[in-house]
């Protein structure tokens, strides 16, 4: 599956889903307005630790092949990281600590929390999301810094989320296919179906149609095999999913 035309799907057949239970539809009959969505700092970097950490619990589930190979794709993300040359010594630093808690997660040496992992990636996404053109945007960086905890408690509710949308049922580690390439984008495959975990409110058809559609401009992963779309509100815990 390649780009599709969002207007050909047949949005009558969505299907809501809560704690892996279909459910009555959520999408509010009663409006159908949307705008344009613009992601902010704050939403991209919550979405970019989300990310990161849930990625970190679907290799480990695949057992320990699969996590030797992913702690090579989180390093290369780690080393793909640039900001001003003043902040070399400290990235150096923070992708060492945050490399070693990830190999200590998935060899199973130590127990590494959420939060833990929330407070390693956190300066390292900071700088991604802070960096243009190759220099640091202070007044972005220093907002976001300012943001830490919201950010931090945003990101543990979309892990939530992700757990009682989809993890909780009886999912089949090895037909997860993430992005390697791509740690800090939230898309994903689960067997045939391609997920789109989103922050957005939208519960009406247009605006579902838009997560759609940005979702396929963002997406590096081959669709190919694929014969549905999910998408998974973060904020809500709730799947829908619709047929291609």
């Amino acid at each position: 599956m390649g780009k599709i035309d969002i207007n050909t799907l047949n949005f009558q057949s969505i299907r809501f889903y809560e704690n892996g239970s279909e459910v009555s539809s959520r999408f509010d009959i009663e409006n159908d307005k949307s705008i344009r969505y613009v992601q902010s700092a704050e939403s991209e970097l919550s979405l970019s630790l989300y990310s990161l950490i849930a990625s970190l619990i679907i290799y480990k589930a695949q057992g320990k092949i699969a996590s030797s190979k992913a702690l090579e794709y989180y390093r290369q993300y780690f080393l793909s990281i640039r900001g001003d040359d003043s902040l070399s010594p400290l990235l150096s630093n923070e992708k060492n600590k945050a490399l070693n808690a990830i190999s200590a997660f998935f060899e199973g040496r130590e127990k590494v929390l959420l939060a833990n992992f929330l407070a390693y990636f956190f300066p390292l996404v900071l700088v991604k999301v802070s960096t243009n053109n190759g220099a640091i945007d202070k007044k972005i960086f220093q907002s976001l810094n300012k943001k830490k905890e919201v950010i931090f408690n945003q990101a543990s509710l979309y892990i939530r989320s992700l757990y009682h949308g989809l993890l909780a049922s009886d999912v089949k580690p090895d037909l997860f296919k993430l992005d390697n390439q791509h740690l800090d984008k939230p898309y994903f495959i689960y067997d045939h179906t391609y997920f789109i975990p989103t922050d957005r409110d939208a519960f009406n058809e247009k605006a579902f149609k838009h997560v759609i559609e940005d979702a396929m401009d963002d997406c590096s992963l081959s669709l190919k095999d694929c014969n549905s779309i999910a998408v998974l509100y973060l904020l809500r815990a709730y799947v829908a999913a619709i047929s291609l």
